[in-house]
């Protein structure tokens, strides 16, 4: 009796237990699921907003907040995976935010060095690499831009497109044999052709063979189809033709293609108007024709909002050169308060003031007032820094001011 009893006690006791494990490894099973679906859930999340930093700077723009929100919020889930951040760099690059993505990459260019990467990942710190060098190539730093499409090979040796950025900055930089060598090896990959062109264009171009140079980015006008790399073949294709004087119109016809490709890019309007005062100035018919033109591409400048002392001069210089002396007057007076320390302001009024008596008779001829702003920019010249060098339109200043004196124009 009591052995059957203690028999029932024990099975219960080990039914019990059975269950009590059970039940643990169920709570244990149900919790490696969860954690894996919570997993799985903040990836997905992850992935999406990787999605959302483009997705957003596209429809916003880089400024607007859902592109940066989404970056911030993707990296606090993840501050070790690079997609992300490699996004956000792309955002402010296609935006022309070159040295805010300079700042930006450099903040965390050495996140990685504390975590393993896999090659997928590796291959997009070379995107990043390879972005912050051309921020560098934009800006005409090439010697950084050097180190950082070698950093971008070093984490990925498999993309044309280091090759080719290499190689054409070692051609900028002059290091031509060095530059062939890039292109060599850009060779074993099979690149698209436009890569080929362009690189080889600028071999060219650093070896003063201008009118190869021309040919090579021609062609590669003709194949290039990503809009950022078509407007640098543009502006290095009009370079090369600003070393072939006699081409002038050549580099024209280019220009106004470019202006009708990207009529928003102002850097090639004031290309194309720098192209029309050149080909004024080499004489010809059309020569009034082509300084009206640059008045009206300068002037379109202004209106877009990019003012500067430089395009306003460039505007006064030309109305002066088509005889349009009061609305020359009116640009430089109104500079006269936006750039009160610069002499080159009162140097042009001296010279306008000059023009405009040589047109008068000899009896009507006052010169007091060219008299005077010559000492207002002599004064300011006479205050530039130690080392300025001299300014050849200044000593010819002075020159015609010792004429105008010893003919007895000027009193005292």
């Amino acid at each position: 009796m009591h052995d059957r009893r203690w028999k029932r006690q024990r099975l219960t006791h080990t039914l019990t237990a059975l269950l009590l494990v059970f039940m643990i490894a169920a709570g244990s099973i149900t919790a490696v699921f969860g954690y894996f679906r919570i997993g799985d859930e903040k990836v997905s999340k992850y992935s999406e907003l990787v999605l959302q930093i483009s997705r957003m700077a596209d429809t916003r723009g880089a400024d607007g907040d859902g592109s940066e929100r989404a970056y911030k919020e993707a990296i606090a889930l993840f501050p070790e995976k690079v997609a992300a951040y490699r996004e956000r760099a792309k955002v402010l690059f296609d935006a022309g935010r070159y040295a805010e993505c300079i700042s930006f990459i450099r903040s965390f260019a050495t996140v990685w060095t504390s975590y393993d990467v896999t090659e997928e990942e590796s291959n997009l710190i070379g995107d990043i690499y390879f972005i912050l060098a051309e921020c560098y190539f934009d800006r005409e730093d090439y010697t950084n831009a050097v180190q950082y499409y070698e950093m971008s090979l070093l984490n990925n040796t498999s993309n044309p497109n280091y090759y080719r950025g290499y190689a054409i900055v070692l051609a900028r930089l002059g290091q031509i044999s060095d530059a062939e060598g890039v292109l060599d090896e850009l060779l074993l990959l099979k690149p698209s052709d436009d890569s080929i062109y362009l690189l080889r264009g600028e071999i060219a171009y650093a070896t003063a063979d201008y009118d190869a140079a021309v040919t090579w980015f021609q062609d590669a006008l003709l194949t290039i189809n990503d809009n950022y790399m078509r407007q640098r073949a543009y502006f290095i294709c009009a370079k090369s033709y600003q070393r072939l004087p006699d081409r002038v119109n050549d580099e024209i016809e280019l220009l106004t293609s470019a202006r009708r490709e990207f009529p928003e890019q102002l850097v090639i309007a004031e290309q194309l108007a720098d192209a029309y005062i050149r080909a004024a100035r080499s004489g010809g018919a059309e020569a009034a024709v082509y300084l009206e033109q640059a008045v009206e591409l300068f002037e379109g400048i202004l209106e877009k909002g990019l003012v500067s002392m430089r395009i306003l001069l460039n505007i006064g210089v030309l109305y002066q050169e088509l005889g349009s002396f009061q609305a020359a007057r009116t640009i430089y007076i109104n500079m006269l308060s936006d750039y009160p320390d610069s002499y080159l302001i009162p140097l042009r009024l001296t010279y306008l003031t000059l023009e405009e008596q040589s047109h008068l008779t000899n009896e009507e001829r006052n010169y007091s007032e060219a008299y005077r702003w010559y000492i207002h920019t002599r004064e300011l010249y006479d205050t530039r820094p130690t080392g300025a060098g001299d300014d050849a339109e200044m000593l010819m200043l002075d020159s015609l001011m010792v004429e105008l004196h010893n003919n007895g124009w000027l009193e005292g």
